[in-house]
């Protein structure tokens, strides 16, 4: 099977802001509301498979090619669910305590493996960049 992967401005977290800056006056707010989420194992779950659902072309470029970009999913749902660009997102992976980190890994790899298992992506698929 073949995956067309399309260029980052086609992609969804590049349209909703995930790559931009945010405002400094906000930054800490950002930074504890990822916080929050990346500790609710049952939050970052839901908002991880809106993710996967929504987010099919961003998806596909961070999900379908080996190694799994483990931290995209989390970063991903920061962003969709709080608004939380992935600079903040990174700074709030920071905070959590090694056990947080460690049961956000599980929910994120559960997620990909959720994902995969629906769109039926494995790491041995072919890809096809489109400029």
């Amino acid at each position: 099977m073949k995956v067309e992967v399309k260029p980052y401005t086609d992609w969804e977290d590049w349209k909703a802001g995930m790559y931009a800056d945010a405002a400094s006056h906000s930054q800490e707010q950002l930074i504890r509301s990822a916080v929050a989420l990346l500790s609710d194992r049952h939050r970052l779950f839901a908002a991880m498979r809106d993710v996967t659902t929504e987010w099919p072309s961003a998806c596909d470029a961070n999900l379908s090619e080996p190694p799994n970009n483990r931290a995209w999913p989390g970063q991903a749902a920061c962003c969709f669910a709080c608004g939380v660009p992935e600079d903040m997102t990174r700074a709030a992976w920071g905070r959590l305590t090694d056990d947080q980190r460690a049961a956000a890994n599980r929910v994120a790899d559960e997620a990909i493996g959720e994902w995969r298992h629906r769109t039926r992506r494995n790491p041995q698929m072919e890809f096809v960049f489109n400029a």
